[in-house]
């Protein structure tokens, strides 16, 4: 006769899962590590760039021409007009 059968292997359930878990923390390690060292590579080595290309950014002068038109009365006669005026 045959011997018992065993329908679930509880053993070879748990050793598969200890496996799966194992490297799910490594991948999760390694990935970890990546961030870290990206970051140092960002914020350490090359700080003095990107602090360069942010205070160039920061600030731009940039001149836009007022929109202003002349001012009349009510009959009609100009109050103010727009001239150029120059100033040192």
């Amino acid at each position: 006769m045959v011997g018992p059968v065993r329908i679930k292997d509880h053993q070879r359930e748990q050793r598969i899962f200890y496996q799966r878990a194992l490297l799910a923390a490594v991948v999760m390690a390694a990935m970890t590590l990546l961030l870290v060292g990206r970051l140092v590579l960002l914020q350490v080595v090359r700080y003095d760039q990107y602090k360069v290309l942010a205070e160039v950014n920061r600030a731009r002068i940039e001149h836009i021409p007022a929109n202003r038109g002349l001012i009349f009365d009510r009959n009609g006669h100009v109050l103010a007009e727009n001239r150029p005026s120059y100033q040192l």
